[in-house]
């Protein structure tokens, strides 16, 4: 799924897969794609964290929280992350 994500993007997959250390490295792709596994891949926080190279899964509820957020807050951003599910749906049929 980080594959498809990272075209949709037009990004290498290290930039969604690896973490910047510190909270001003903030990466709203990484953010989205967290959020993209949960509810479309139904993986769980655990194997997130896992995946996303984090040791808490508190970082991954407060970034997916902070998408959904963005999410109601951001009509253009809700319907950016409207068009990446549909493209990862269209990608994965």
């Amino acid at each position: 799924m980080l594959e498809i994500i990272a075209d949709f993007y037009k990004v290498e997959i290290d930039s969604i897969s690896n973490r910047d250390i510190g909270q001003k490295n903030s990466n709203p792709i990484r953010k989205s794609a967290m959020y993209i596994c949960q509810q479309l891949g139904g993986f769980s926080l655990k194997e997130i964290s896992s995946r996303f190279g984090l040791t808490h899964i508190g970082s991954v509820s407060f970034a997916t929280t902070t998408v959904r957020k963005e999410m109601k807050n951001n009509k253009v951003f809700q319907r950016k992350m409207n068009r990446l599910k549909k493209h990862i749906i269209e990608k994965v049929n």
